[in-house]
Parts: C-alpha cells; sequence; structure tokens
C-alpha cells in the first residue's frame, strides 16, 4: 500500500515552502517522507551512472539541508534519494512508483513560452492521477483569484 509522501525538489523558495506542507501531512497521518533530488542526464544510456558522480551546487545543498533539519523539526525523519531522469514530465510519475508514494510534491521549471509548461503540467497531472497520487505544484488552481478589476477614469 501506498503510503510515502514525495517531495521532488526544485526551485529553493518553492522547496522550502513544499517542505513544512508535505511534513505537516507526514506527521498528521504517520507516513514516510522521501526527498529526492532529481538528476538530469543529458543522454538515456547515461541512466544508472553511479551517484558519486553527482554534484550538487552549494545553493542545492544548502536548501537539502533546510528541507532535512526542518523535517526533523517536524518530528519526521526523511529519506533522502537521487533520481536519473531524461525526461522530468515523465521522471516524476517513475520516482512516485518506485517509492510508492500517494501523494507528491513537485512542480516543473519555467520554459520560454508558457504554454509549453502548461501543457507539461496537464500531462504530468494526468499520470499522477492515473497512478492514484495526489500531486501537489502549489499553484494556484484560479490563475483568476489575484485578478482585481480596476477602472481608469480621465478627467477631462
Amino acid at each position: 500500500m501506498k503510503q510515502r509522501i514525495l517531495l521532488v525538489m526544485g526551485e529553493a523558495a518553492w522547496t522550502l515552502k513544499a517542505i513544512h506542507l508535505a511534513c505537516t501531512i507526514a506527521r498528521r497521518e504517520n507516513r514516510d517522507l522521501v526527498l529526492v533530488k532529481m538528476v538530469e542526464m543529458q543522454h538515456t544510456g547515461w541512466l544508472g551512472m553511479p551517484e558519486e558522480g553527482v554534484d550538487l551546487t552549494l545553493e542545492e545543498r544548502r536548501v537539502w539541508k533546510n528541507c532535512v533539519n526542518t523535517a526533523h523539526d517536524y518530528g519526521v525523519t526523511p529519506a533522502t534519494e537521487y533520481f536519473q531522469y531524461v525526461d522530468l514530465t515523465e521522471a516524476i510519475p517513475q520516482a512516485a512508483e518506485q517509492y510508492e508514494a500517494s501523494v507528491v510534491f513537485a512542480t516543473l521549471p519555467s520554459y520560454r513560452f508558457g504554454f509549453w509548461r502548461k501543457f507539461q503540467l496537464g500531462l504530468l497531472e494526468r499520470h499522477m492521477r492515473q497512478q492514484g497520487c495526489a500531486l501537489y505544484t502549489l499553484a494556484p488552481t484560479d490563475p483568476q483569484a489575484d485578478w482585481t478589476p480596476s477602472v481608469v477614469v480621465s478627467h477631462q
């Protein structure tokens, strides 16, 4: 039975927000938490290379350590893993399956064309739904929610 929560580490600010939500659920529902750093491979033939070659930047190490410390503050002991991928949109559902996660916190990077990210998020949501996983991207569900109507009146 899938009982784990998977947090796919992304951009620093997003990850630090997501860790609090993931830990809250993990503690409340007594679930295991897995922090995953996705490692992009340039070629499918490179998948499965030893993890010793994984180099995290100073910022990535700082975020990783903050996430582990935050989890401990919540009383959760996270597992930390690396997951190699070529296509992130396909890799997140694969990671969820591998780590037997029923809840996944993940996002996709920004792309040059915003519609492509929206399309990729739609694919990701569909894959996760088919696997029976809840996906949390921390994106607003209603893009109009932050919109405030205004009227400009000119004096003549």
